[in-house]
């Protein structure tokens, strides 16, 4: 299963982005702030993986 969402809010000056992935192995978080007025922005994100074993029988 792969499945991300994107938003974005702001105006003519700011902008916030938030990403939330998931595609089952990995995810990840990212936030985002733009200032249109300085032609800056700043962004966080968090990548986290998610071990999948499988169970053996011997």
């Amino acid at each position: 299963m792969k499945e991300w969402d994107y938003y974005y809010v702001g105006n003519d000056h700011f902008g916030v982005a938030l990403t939330i992935a998931d595609n089952s192995y990995m995810g990840l978080d990212s936030i985002s702030y733009y200032n249109r007025f300085t032609v800056k922005g700043t962004a966080a994100s968090r990548v986290f993986f998610r071990i999948i074993a499988k169970a053996v029988r011997m």
